[in-house]
């Protein structure tokens, strides 16, 4: 070996590994070899959704599990360009969806957010800079994921609450309430029991189960970051997901009126449609539900509580399309629920009109302040932006208590021109609190319904505070071919059923994993899996 030939092979190997220990903390990685140029998939045209896009390995293991592990900064190494610190603020797991989230923040970016949801190693999640730039992480398939750079100038369409007109069934049905005293805010702690149903064509739209599973719990996290932001004692606490085949949002379909028809539906209880969805609700305790469906009329819309009352329980619906992918999902997802707790738009959106619960129940833009770009709250259009492309939507409630760069993000009570969605919101907590009151249910259920080839479904069962499970498994599938497996909580495998199932038994613990895998044979009935708290 020449000398020239042995310095370039140590300053080959050197820069290597020095790559390697640089890149140590980057959470993704190319799908391409090293060697290879990147390719940025730039696309200029403005008219599209994405600007720029490339698809990626994650690095799981650098996410902590504990709270402790929170001082760990990982790279968000989006694309050549673009690489952010990501200081981790909360990490959360859900035993229902078996689904971590670790959400925070870019390091010494004020405006900024980030949620990433994980389950079973597959991830959904997005970033969001102060300066308005928006990236997603989406799911496409054999854990392969994909960085998308949004074009923010191409927003979805977003649409009118609606004031529910209340039917002679409601009026026969409710039962009158104490409402709480205007300007008092709810009592210390208040928890919203929220219920997320799904399309079977917007599970396939985002990925599958797993990849639906780590959106609703991105959409649940970025809510309750919402409430922390705005100094909010209020949770929001998920207690069920659901998948319905409902037919709408097939091709073909995805039109604006059959986009509102749908939520429509969604709140009839005499449609033909869904209608099993109020008893499901009523089992769970949840407050408020909302439909996710794949359909591109419009980004989201709800009813809206104009008028503070229990009589509303009746109309707490809206319904999101997952089609713009997960940023505006989860700000739709939100926004449709400040609705159903009374708030309305900013001022420009509703031309100075009032549908909200209080005369100052509205969102706030400010073109003006924050760090010179504006910005516009949970509940306003960042679309109505005087100033264009600017106003960059923040995850807050506008509040006249709390600041953005030295401005304020709401307009006090009295004023012309208030907006004050915090104070809505607490006023109506106790409402919205109890639309559905009571324990968590001492029993749940999983129905498979009839299952394709090659699938490889599960989900994770739980009841709060049990000691002591009896678990129940009955239907049919193709004996020694299509399988189903129950787990314990600790992961452990306890039974293993196929062809004629129907089997008890008592398991101790508060969660179960059940899991249904087929092959390419033909196909079956499916099971039902239900567990019932029994200590």
């Amino acid at each position: 070996m020449t000398f020239i030939k042995m310095i370039f092979t140590i300053s080959f190997v050197f820069s290597f590994y020095t790559s390697v220990y640089a890149n140590s903390e980057n959470l993704f990685s190319d799908t391409i070899p090293l060697y290879a140029i990147q390719a940025k998939n730039t696309n200029n045209n403005t008219n599209t959704t994405t600007l720029r896009s490339k698809k990626v390995n994650i690095n799981f293991s650098l996410l902590p599990q504990q709270l402790s592990e929170t001082n760990t900064t990982i790279f968000l190494n989006l694309f050549d360009d673009v690489k952010y610190p990501f200081m981790i603020t909360k990490i959360e797991h859900s035993s229902l969806s078996n689904t971590t989230t670790w959400s925070g923040n870019i390091k010494g970016d004020k405006g900024s957010s980030v949620v990433i949801s994980v389950t079973n190693n597959v991830a959904i999640g997005s970033i969001h800079t102060g300066t308005n730039k928006i990236y997603n992480i989406e799911y496409i398939q054999n854990h392969m994921h994909q960085i998308e750079e949004v074009n923010t100038s191409m927003q979805p369409p977003m649409l009118d609450p609606i004031i529910p007109q209340e039917t002679e069934e409601d009026s026969l049905n409710h039962l009158h309430r104490s409402l709480p005293t205007e300007g008092k805010s709810a009592d210390a702690a208040n928890a919203f029991n929220i219920m997320y149903v799904y399309t079977t064509a917007a599970r396939k739209t985002v990925g599958g189960t797993n990849a639906m599973q780590s959106l609703i719990n991105s959409m649940v996290s970025y809510i309750n970051t919402s409430f922390s932001n705005s100094h909010m004692n209020i949770r929001v606490h998920l207690v069920q997901t659901i998948e319905v085949a409902y037919p709408t949002d097939y091709p073909g379909l995805n039109s604006k009126k059959k986009f509102l028809k749908s939520l429509e539906r969604f709140k009839g209880k005499h449609e033909g449609y869904m209608d099993n969805i109020h008893t499901i609700r009523n089992q769970y305790k949840a407050d408020l539900v909302q439909l996710l469906v794949a359909n591109k009329g419009g980004l989201g819309r709800g009813y809206i509580m104009s008028k503070p009352s229990h009589h509303f329980e009746s109309s707490a619906f809206s319904i999101v399309s997952i089609s713009y992918k997960s940023f505006y999902s989860r700000v739709a997802s939100v926004h449709e629920f400040g609705h159903n707790m009374g708030v309305s738009h900013d001022r420009i959106t509703d031309h100075n009109h009032n549908k909200g619960s209080f005369a100052y129940s509205h969102g706030y833009l400010n073109a003006n302040g924050g760090h010179g770009k504006g910005f516009s709250t949970i509940m306003a259009y960042s679309q109505n932006c005087p100033i264009a492309k600017q106003c960059p939507r923040i995850n807050y409630w506008s509040t006249p208590t709390l600041t953005y760069y030295h401005t304020p993000i709401g307009i006090p009570k009295g004023n012309s021109q208030a907006a004050d969605a915090k104070r809505t919101i607490l006023n109506n907590a106790n409402i919205v609190a109890n639309f559905r009151s009571g324990a968590h249910p001492s029993k749940t259920t999983w129905v498979t319904g009839r299952y394709h080839n090659n699938e490889d479904r599960n989900k994770t069962l739980y009841i709060s505070g049990a000691q002591k499970l009896k678990v129940k498994i009955k239907g049919h599938t193709e004996r020694g071919y299509d399988y189903v497996y129950i787990y314990n909580a600790h992961g452990q495998l306890i039974k293993m059923l196929d062809g004629n199932i129907n089997k008890t038994f008592i398991l101790t613990g508060s969660s179960i994993k059940a899991r249904l895998k087929t092959d390419y044979s033909v196909v079956a009935s499916g099971v039902t899996v239900s567990i019932t708290k029994i200590k």
